[in-house]
């Protein structure tokens, strides 16, 4: 896979996530307010806020990576996405299961996203 196909599957990435974090938070706001607790709300509203957030993220790093040649670059987009599926994702599960051992999971994935930003930084100052 060439370096410009990975950065195009990584806009797509962030504009599927994007498009989730939307429906989530309508969701939160109109449908889930009547069912879940206000922790579970704010909860959801958590995994909503770092999604969209880094749904943004990864279009904007994708896009200013053509400047870059560093194999810092794309492990950097890999991490933040697996870190925002893993944080966001767990959070949501949490919040519809209240199993304990989704919450777990959660810190992992903010682990990864503070790896991504760092391994971005670093391929930017590599290149």
């Amino acid at each position: 896979m060439t370096y410009y196909m990975e950065l195009k599957i990584f806009v797509t990435f962030g504009a599927i996530f994007g498009a989730i974090g939307v429906i989530m938070g309508a969701f939160g706001a109109h449908y889930f307010k009547d069912i879940l607790s206000a922790n579970q709300l704010n909860t959801l509203e958590i995994g909503v806020r770092y999604q969209l957030l880094h749904a943004v993220a990864l279009i904007a790093l994708a896009a200013c990576s053509t400047y870059f040649s560093s194999p810092f670059i794309p492990l950097s987009l890999w991490t933040l996405f697996a870190g925002t599926l893993l944080f966001s994702g767990s959070l949501y599960l949490y919040t519809f299961t209240l199993l304990k051992a989704f919450a777990i999971i959660t810190p992992i994935g903010g682990l990864l996203l503070v790896l991504g930003w760092l391994f971005y930084a670093i391929g930017a100052l590599r290149s």
